[in-house]
Parts: structure tokens; C-alpha cells; sequence
């Protein structure tokens, strides 16, 4: 799979990383793997970056972000305030119905184009006690 997910509980955050041809199930996967195994102190994470910057997309579909958002519900009861940065190199195929759906986590989230304005704008909306942590 060219899906990833690390967890840096010292920086608080949660770091989801695609590479080649990706599908929209390929991400469901990496998901539920890691809700599966919620490690230890993930409700305190701050931060959850999807890098696609490097992955080329493929079937994002409005099912994809329904069970995307079934695990972010899910995982939002063990830390409901996470911040979440999408990081794709243009548009992606569904990315305005996976924005419609995440938001059903009550998590804060936004696409952009780089790594930089991601992390500017995570460490803004992070709480006061982590934006420090995040740099």
C-alpha cells in the first residue's frame, strides 16, 4: 500500500503520507488500520496532516468520503478538537465532498497546495498550550 500513518506523540501529531498511485480505498485502509490500534495518547494529538503531494489520486468518491467520515467520527469521541491540513499539489478528484463530509467529525479542516501553509495554519488553530510544539 503507498499509504502511511505515523503518530509523533512528542509533537502531537498524527502524519498521513501518500506516495504513487493511491486509491480512494487505499486511504480507508490506512484509516481504519490506525483507528483500529488508536494508539496510546492519540487524544491528545493537535494535528492530523494528509500529505498527497507526491500520490496521484484515484477514486475519491462521495462512498470513499462516507466511510472516511464514519472513521473520523469515530476516532473525533477520542479527541473531538483535532485540526486537520490536506496537503494536495492541485485538486484532487472529490476533494469538495470529502471537505462536506469530514465536517461531520466537528473537526477544524482545509486543503492546500503546500507544506508551509499547512503548518502556518495549524499552528494557528492549535491551542495556545501546543502551537510551540508544533513548530
Amino acid at each position: 500500500m503507498a499509504v502511511s500513518i505515523q503518530w509523533d506523540p512528542d509533537a502531537g501529531i498524527v502524519r498521513l503520507r501518500a506516495r504513487g498511485e493511491v486509491s480512494g480505498h487505499d486511504v480507508v485502509d490506512a484509516m481504519r488500520a490506525f483507528a483500529g490500534a488508536c494508539p496510546f495518547g492519540f487524544g491528545r494529538a493537535r494535528a492530523w496532516l494528509n500529505d498527497y503531494r507526491e500520490a496521484r489520486l484515484d477514486g475519491m468518491t462521495d462512498e470513499v468520503a462516507r466511510q472516511i467520515e464514519e472513521i473520523s467520527v469515530g476516532l473525533s469521541k477520542v479527541n473531538p478538537t483535532l485540526v486537520v491540513a490536506h496537503i494536495v499539489p492541485e485538486r484532487a478528484d472529490g476533494e469538495v465532498s470529502w471537505e462536506a463530509h469530514i465536517g461531520e467529525s466537528g473537526w477544524l479542516m482545509r486543503t492546500f497546495r503546500s507544506e508551509e501553509h499547512a503548518q502556518a495554519w495549524v499552528s494557528m488553530m492549535a491551542p495556545e498550550a501546543t502551537k510551540e510544539e508544533l513548530h
